[in-house]
Order: C-alpha cells, then structure tokens, then sequence
C-alpha cells in the first residue's frame, strides 16, 4: 500500500486486542519535500538545496524551490527533458 506518512500509524484493533499497525511507504522526493516543508516552517535559515537524479526528476521539488526563491542543484537522468529537449541534447550547446 502506497499512502502519505500522515496515513500512517495504528488504524484498528485485532482480534487478539493487539493495536494493527498500517505501513507505509512514502517515496523519496515525497520525504525532501515534507523535509523542506518542515525546514521552511521552523524558520530554519537556508539558501539552496542539492540533490541527485531521484530528486531532480521531481518537478515539485523545482517547482516548490522556485516558489520559495530558494536555489537548487538537482541532478536529472538523460531520459529527462529541458525546455522539451532531451539532456543528451544540452551537450552540444
């Protein structure tokens, strides 16, 4: 079952009394940006955020990083697209 962390936890009672544990599984760029939503709200003073291909294929991370006027470095693989060019691309300019 995929849910948000805010999903998890106990959910019900079993038959022996024994409280059911509801896992969950929360992907990595789900986990930076609660990370970074986090940081933000504790005020807490940063002026970039880097990561490699796993969080440089999430747009809401860029995005999220755009929006706060916060500069980044994030790494894409070269199956990701640029301005609806592949990276491959990018090289030659």
């Amino acid at each position: 079952m995929v849910c948000s962390s805010n999903d998890c936890g106990i959910t019900a009672t079993q038959s022996d009394g024994e409280p059911k544990v509801q896992r969950c599984l929360t992907i990595k760029p789900a986990l930076g940006l609660g990370m970074l939503e986090r940081a933000r709200a504790a005020e807490l003073p940063f002026a970039w955020i880097a990561g490699d291909s796993v969080y440089g294929g999430d747009r809401a991370i860029r995005r999220w990083a755009e929006d706060h006027r916060i500069g980044y470095v994030l790494t894409v693989t070269s199956g990701q697209r640029l301005a609806m060019r592949p990276v491959t691309e990018w090289f030659a300019d």
